[in-house]
C-alpha cells in the first residue's frame, strides 16, 4: 500500500504530490489538474477527499482559499472571481450564511446573508472609497451621497428596498442581527480582505 510521501500520476493528466495513508491521499498534498500546471488544489486531504484547509486555483482570475470537507467547499473562506472577492461561509460549494462581497472595481462591499449563492434579507452596503460613489448592484444604480453606509432589503437576489427609512430602518439598526453583521465585518471579513489583497493571507 502507498504510505508516506509520494507522487502519483493519473490517466486524465492530473498528478498528486503529497502524503498517503493506506493507499489514500491523506495529509498534506498538491493535486494539479495537469502536470506542470499552476492550477489545482493544495492543502489537506482525508482519505482521498479534500478536507481541512486548502486552496484551489481554477484560473488566473478564480480561486478559493479556506475550509473544505467531503471534497467540497464547506466552512469559512475566500472566493475570488475576477474583480469580485467574497469572504464568508460556504456550504456544498455555495455561498451560504453570513458573508461580505467586495466589488473591487467599484470600491464597495455588500454585507449580508446568503442562501445557496443567493442574497436574501437585510443587507448593508459600505462605501470603501469614503467619497461620493455611484455603484451598480443587482441591476440597480445606487448613489451613496457621501454616506458610508446604506441599508437595503433583498429578496431572493433582487433588491426590493434601496433606501430604508422610518420604522424598518430603526428596527434593523437596533437589532442583534445588525450588531452581529457589523461586528463580524469589522473583526473578521474586512481584516481578511486586507490580508488577501496584500497577498499575505494564508
Amino acid at each position: 500500500m502507498k504510505e508516506g510521501k509520494g507522487i502519483e500520476k493519473y490517466s486524465d493528466g492530473s498528478v498528486y504530490k503529497g502524503e498517503f495513508k493506506e493507499n489514500w491521499k491523506h495529509g498534506r498534498g498538491i493535486l494539479l489538474l495537469q502536470e506542470n500546471s499552476n492550477y489545482g488544489y493544495e492543502g489537506e486531504f482525508k482519505y482521498d477527499q479534500k478536507s481541512g484547509k486548502g486552496k484551489f486555483k481554477w484560473s488566473e482570475i478564480k480561486e478559493y482559499i479556506g475550509e473544505w470537507s467531503d471534497d467540497e467547499i464547506n466552512g469559512y473562506g475566500i472566493l475570488k472571481e475576477d474583480k469580485i472577492i467574497h469572504i464568508g461561509f460556504f456550504s456544498n460549494n455555495t455561498k451560504h450564511g453570513l458573508g461580505a462581497t467586495f466589488y473591487t472595481d467599484q470600491n464597495f462591499v455588500l454585507l449580508g446573508n446568503w442562501e445557496y449563492d443567493i442574497t436574501n434579507g437585510f443587507s448593508i452596503l459600505i462605501n470603501l472609497s469614503k467619497i461620493k460613489n455611484n455603484v451598480h448592484l443587482l441591476n440597480n444604480n445606487i448613489n451613496f451621497d457621501k454616506k458610508n453606509e446604506i441599508i437595503i432589503q433583498i429578496h431572493k437576489g433582487e433588491i426590493i428596498k434601496k433606501n430604508l427609512d422610518g420604522e424598518d430602518l430603526f428596527n434593523f439598526k437596533n437589532s442583534p442581527e445588525y450588531e452581529k453583521m457589523i461586528k463580524k465585518y469589522n473583526e473578521l471579513f474586512f481584516c481578511d480582505y486586507q490580508k488577501y489583497i496584500k497577498k499575505n493571507y494564508i
